[in-house]
């Protein structure tokens, strides 16, 4: 905490790859291979450490711990800042008033930094089966590593661990929430647990990435000697790979008693999304010089409101409460409702 800029964002990206066209060019593929490092990037997964810690605890619009005790009060169990946060943050604080309470007012926002890498192989091919029949494919691979995770503010936040929680008097300072009273003690796993979840996954695989991803699309057109003629018929698949639902929780070292911390050896997958898309389309001229072309696409054609997880608890803790009994077979995760099918028609006008 020494204030001051970090370095603009910078990054390097390597990429090789080949391309070839076979029988006759009825056969086209691609294969390419990418690999990105980037640095000094904004670390977002830090920001709510930063942003409780300088200001949402001593100066919630609900009342922070400036608005709710007098500088008294603090003086006496002797709260202060972390060392380097006013100077950094452009901290000020005005005289006491009449009553002798001071205002807090943080002049800068800021945020930590982090690198990230992320490498990837992608494939694509397309085959003219027939002169009117042609399938496309495409499948692609991606990794991505984030690393350098929360050095800058981790020395504030064992501060505050230390300074602010584990002191007793401190720890019952009053703060305001949501327009209630709470004690400092209830936002520790804003300020602390969740930051020292951030840092546990420094180094690992982001899992909010789905490592494949791969589509497979065809188009017929029916041939002009045809009834059938200006007619043509499609579809696809869509397919990704599992979702990252969360870590499983393991007990904090630091802080038994306290919140979970994640496993980044154990993260809880959900399962992978198979997708199907469908269409119609004719295509006539309009006079000499104009083509008309109507499609009907069915999106999600299958579709029918399935509950897809997106979350999972980190550890089974609502086991313990019968009114959740009939969440237990799903391992108490949450859900959305899939994408509905959706129909639209299009209409194009070539000239």
């Amino acid at each position: 905490m020494k204030g001051g800029f970090f370095p603009a964002p910078i990054g390097e990206t390597k990429e090789m790859g080949f391309s070839m066209n076979l029988l006759n060019d009825r056969l086209f593929f691609r294969a390419n291979w990418f690999q990105t490092e980037q640095q000094n990037l904004v670390d977002s997964g830090v920001s709510e450490s930063i942003d409780t810690i300088t200001a949402q605890m001593p100066d919630s619009p609900s009342g922070g711990i400036y608005g709710l005790q007098t500088l008294a009060e603090l003086n006496a169990v002797g709260f202060t800042m972390p060392p380097g946060v006013v100077e950094a943050f452009g901290i000020t604080f005005s005289p006491p008033n009449a009553d002798g309470y001071v205002n807090y007012t943080r002049g800068n926002s800021a945020s930590d930094i982090k690198k990230a890498m992320s490498k990837g192989f992608e494939f694509e091919t397309t085959y003219a089966i027939t002169r009117n029949w042609r399938l496309t494919m495409n499948v692609s691979q991606i990794k991505a590593i984030e690393s350098e995770r929360g050095q800058n503010w981790a020395e504030t936040v064992e501060w505050v661990k230390q300074n602010w929680f584990n002191n007793p008097a401190i720890r019952a300072l009053r703060v305001g929430v949501g327009g209630q009273l709470d004690t400092i003690g209830g936002w520790e796993q804003r300020a602390v647990t969740g930051f020292r979840n951030v840092q546990e996954a420094d180094g690992a695989s982001n899992p909010n990435i789905r490592e494949w991803r791969a589509n497979l699309v065809t188009n017929y057109t029916f041939p002009r000697n045809t009834p059938l003629a200006g007619f043509g018929v499609g579809g696809a698949v869509r397919f990704q790979d599992r979702v990252f639902l969360g870590y499983a929780g393991n007990v904090n070292p630091a802080d038994p008693a306290g919140s979970l911390i994640s496993d980044v050896s154990r993260p809880i997958m959900g399962p992978t999304e198979t997708d199907y898309d469908a269409w119609i389309s004719y295509r006539r001229p309009l006079g000499d010089k104009m083509m008309l072309k109507l499609q009907l696409n069915v999106r999600n054609l299958f579709s029918k409101d399935e509950l897809i997880p997106f979350r999972a608890q980190q550890a089974p803790i609502y086991e313990a409460y019968a009114a959740f009994d009939h969440y237990k077979a799903t391992d108490y995760q949450i859900f959305r409702i899939a994408a509905r099918r959706t129909i639209s028609l299009r209409a194009t006008l070539e000239f």
